[in-house]
């Protein structure tokens, strides 16, 4: 992922200044990598790609292997026809190869920092899948809904709400589904004992790596204390 508040000329530019650099450092090394891919060119790639995304890695990639093959192969300021037509083409592929994984292992990194920010959440967070069931959700939710950890999952959202929230969440589960907007509302959940909780409930739609629709999340924030709507929960019955 893409630094936040970068913007992208600025990473295409960090591209190029780095394999001018990484080329620089071939060129001081010497004969080290004169018959070999340089070092220095593909770790400008995975920085590109780790700072930048994918993108700028492969504007790093293509001016590498031109500049390598122009700069340090022999004949050096020189072309060597097809043939540095075929070695352009291999380091461009191991490149582009090299900044994906790159790319992929950034990817990784933010969502573990994102999946530890949702751990830590003090509002209960759900994700829900297409078919309405719980795929996962944070400590906070446990301690809101009462199930343990790993209860829920696999089971319908649907047991989450007060039967009389039923029908409109499921309106609202449709409308995030289509891409309509939805402003967070109130409404009552359920906890395992049968307590009702007044809560704010806001909905945004789930997108997994290639962008496609794969459910929605919840983020649940009680409108009052639990010791609160339990006790009103032990009137009412």
């Amino acid at each position: 992922m893409p630094q936040a508040g970068t913007h992208p000329a600025a990473r295409y530019a960090a591209a190029v200044f780095l394999t001018a650099v990484a080329l620089l450092l071939t060129l001081l090394s010497g004969s080290v990598f004169a018959y070999t891919p340089s070092l220095f060119m593909f770790a400008a790639v995975v920085v590109c790609a780790w700072y930048g995304g994918f993108g700028p890695a492969a504007v790093s990639t293509v001016l590498g292997g031109l500049a390598f093959e122009f700069f340090v192969r022999p004949p050096e300021f020189g072309w060597a026809g097809g043939e540095s037509v075929s070695r352009i083409g291999a380091f461009v592929a191991l490149g582009l190869l090299i900044g994906w994984l790159g790319r992929q292992q950034q990817a990784d990194h933010s969502e573990d920092l994102l999946g530890a920010v949702v751990a830590s959440c003090r509002d209960a967070v759900l994700v829900v899948g297409l078919d309405g069931t719980v795929v996962a959700w944070n400590p906070a939710a446990e301690r809101l809904y009462g199930y343990g950890d790993g209860e829920m999952l696999g089971r319908h959202a649907s047991m989450l709400f007060a039967p009389q929230e039923v029908a409109s969440a499921e309106v609202a589960r449709a409308r995030v589904f289509r891409g309509e907007p939805m402003e967070p509302y109130e409404c009552l959940q359920r906890t395992r004992e049968g307590d009702l909780v007044p809560v704010e409930l806001t909905l945004s739609p789930v997108f997994d790596r290639g962008q496609t629709l794969a459910g929605l999340s919840m983020i649940v924030r009680p409108t009052q204390p639990a010791d609160r709507h339990r006790s009103a929960s032990s009137n009412r019955s």
